[in-house]
């Protein structure tokens, strides 16, 4: 009679993902284009397939298919440290969370799978490598929290302090100054990229500057203060986002930029595909074959509605200082 206890799906995916997780024994004599073949025989060899079952194992759920962009996001994108703490019991927000690192990893390979020759590209490989070792690392991480919340405690216990550290901060900004030579980059600093985006792609469009006060001081006008305006006449809006996300993912954004706690790691990239078209246009649009301003469309009437509204709710103290209508990266129909 065969007594072997069979290993549970949790500890197979453990497994066999380790190889590609961040640790110190990896064998540098491997080139980072072979790493990236391994990783993607794996993969889709039957790492995909494992950590479905092994999220439905731990967490007695399986992952969503054919949800709204409006669900998913309102459901796996925490505004707030507080929000954090309620959907940390949620298991919906585990699920949610386990199909964006399924998108993510299969979109990766989806843009990097190049032919052989491509292999000289050592240094690409090397970051779309490193990406993707923090990626399955924070996979593990999920289905352990999920095994502790949701069912038998894990044999292993995986922890990731949630806040980010100054120096992840320093060196991703000379990544970005310096590109591939800085070595160093942290996706997670990206979102106050993607908050920045959003404020500067929604002021152009409204083509508001500042709010000016009887001394003649210039102060700037917040996004929320906008995005306020905006919501009486959302269904006069057309956008290449749904209106809840919008303020959704902006609030997420300034409870990144304000307490610099993180959550999972493929967030901000499922987030910045989502916003893709609301921030760079290039579709057609009333009146345009094609146009950059295509993310965001509405009548005459009501853009001028929303602009009163700002200078209603900003109030007979200040005086808004703002572009002509025609000036404004908008289609207006």
């Amino acid at each position: 009679m065969n007594t072997e206890k069979k290993t549970s799906k949790l500890e197979e995916y453990h497994q066999g993902a380790r190889p590609f997780m961040p640790n110190d024994d990896h064998d540098e004599t491997i080139a980072p284009y072979d790493k990236w073949t391994a990783f993607k025989e794996w993969y889709q060899a039957s790492g995909r397939e494992c950590f479905k079952l092994a999220f439905k194992e731990v967490s007695k759920k399986s992952i969503p298919e054919n949800k709204s962009n409006e669900w998913l996001i309102t459901t796996g994108l925490p505004i707030s440290n507080d929000d954090y703490e309620k959907k940390a019991n949620d298991i919906n927000f585990y699920r949610v969370n386990a199909f964006w690192f399924l998108e993510e990893i299969d979109d990766i390979i989806k843009k990097y799978s190049l032919p052989p020759e491509y292999c000289t590209l050592e240094m690409a490989y090397a970051q779309v490598i490193s990406f993707i070792s923090q990626l399955i690392l924070y996979s593990d991480y999920m289905l352990n929290i999920c095994a502790r919340k949701f069912s038998e405690y894990p044999k292993y216990r995986i922890d990731i302090n949630p806040e980010v550290h100054v120096h992840d901060l320093y060196s991703t900004a000379r990544f970005i100054i310096y590109g591939s030579f800085a070595h160093n980059n942290n996706p997670d600093v990206s979102i106050s990229i993607i908050r920045q985006a959003l404020e500067i792609r929604i002021r152009r469009a409204f083509g508001i500057n500042y709010k000016i006060d009887q001394s003649g001081n210039k102060i700037p006008i917040s996004l929320s203060e906008i995005i306020a305006a905006m919501e009486p006449y959302k269904d006069d809006i057309e956008m290449k986002i749904d209106f809840v996300s919008l303020k959704k993912i902006n609030s997420w954004a300034n409870a990144y930029l304000h307490s610099g706690v993180k959550r999972f790691i493929w967030m901000p990239s499922r987030i910045l595909n989502h916003i893709s078209g609301f921030i760079l246009g290039g579709d057609p649009a009333p009146g345009f074959h094609i146009t950059m301003n295509s993310g965001i469309v509405m009548r005459r009437d009501t853009f001028v509605s929303i602009k009163e509204k700002i200078k209603e709710n900003i109030g007979d103290k200040y005086q808004l200082e703002d572009e002509d209508m025609d000036k404004c990266y908008i289609v207006l129909t």
